[in-house]
């Protein structure tokens, strides 16, 4: 079971035009979308917010690579 923000679409934000992943929701589940500009407009505004986002995204994506190389 994932608890909020396990979940992220990271596919548009670094900018992807496919989707890598799917999701199937066993629970009612409730999503928050935020579209690709206003995500940015929040970064702009929060630089260290940012850095943190993308450093744990990156961090996410590499184990990613690597648990497919196992």
């Amino acid at each position: 079971m994932h608890n909020f923000g396990e979940a992220f679409g990271w596919s548009s934000v670094v900018g992807n035009d496919r989707y890598t992943a799917k999701a199937v929701c066993l629970t009612p589940t409730k999503l928050l979308k935020i579209d690709k500009a206003s995500l940015e407009r929040v970064f702009d505004a929060h630089e260290r917010s940012g850095r943190k986002f993308t450093m744990s995204l990156a961090k996410q994506l590499g184990q990613r690579l690597m648990d497919m190389h196992v």
